[in-house]
């Protein structure tokens, strides 16, 4: 992965982030929320005495990004949230 990829891959994490933090606000908040308001930092889940990132973290969607761009499942420009939700399904995160 180059640096291009990699700066790319960071916006649609960004993006994705954003889009699920609307997701679960009212339309008012979910209006004020921009980049800005995603954490960098990476919040973390158990289950099983086990740490996972939160699938729509920063963190964890580029992770998950990075998976599905290594098995050449879409190309970048096409992931959503759809797709991650997919990806997790099949993960012991579900």
């Amino acid at each position: 992965m180059n640096r291009r990829l990699s700066k790319r891959i960071n916006k649609k994490a960004l993006e994705i982030s954003v889009e699920w933090l609307k997701s679960l606000l009212s339309d008012a908040e979910a209006a004020k929320v921009n980049a800005k308001h995603i954490p960098r930092d990476n919040p973390y889940t158990f289950k099983n005495g086990t740490a996972f990132s939160i699938p729509y973290s920063y963190r964890g969607a580029k992770a998950i990004i990075k998976k599905i761009l290594t098995r050449k499942q879409l190309p970048l420009d096409l992931i959503t949230i759809h797709d991650i939700e997919k990806a997790i399904k099949g993960t012991p995160r579900s």
